[in-house]
């Protein structure tokens, strides 16, 4: 049975998978989406005064799971690869990960992910996380 977590196959193609493949894209694109937010928060606080938000009133550009969004508002470049793995992790955040079985059969469909879209997304999450310098 495949649970999404085999190793690497000879072929870089997407292909369907099945079994937990929508919730380890959902704690990837969670992961993707609290990294890149601490980014736009600490660009955020340099404009203000005191580095302080209002504790009531978050900013709207941090109510956001549009992945790709929040990047450009934090100054990540994505590389080119990245771009379609970002959208496999913000359909996951949005609602795949969480739903994995949607309200109506048409929107029924497997996701068409590749060992190389695996590789791309903990890189990119590598790029991501905070180096001990910046903690």
């Amino acid at each position: 049975m495949d649970l999404g977590l085999e190793p690497p196959s000879e072929t870089t193609e997407p292909h369907p998978r099945a079994g937990i493949t929508e919730v380890y894209l959902l704690l990837l694109g969670y992961t993707a989406e609290c990294f890149i937010k601490a980014r736009l928060t600490r660009k955020l606080l340099r404009g203000l005064k005191g580095h302080k938000f209002d504790a009531e009133v978050l900013p709207q550009k941090l109510k956001s799971h549009k992945l790709r969004r929040l990047c450009e508002d934090a100054g990540i470049r994505l590389l080119p690869r990245e771009d379609r793995v970002l959208g496999l992790l913000e359909e996951a955040v949005k609602w795949r990960g969480r739903y994995p079985v949607p309200g109506l059969a048409a929107n029924l469909k497997a996701t068409w992910l590749s060992e190389t879209d695996l590789r791309v997304a903990k890189s990119f999450l590598q790029r991501l996380m905070p180096r001990p310098a910046e903690a």
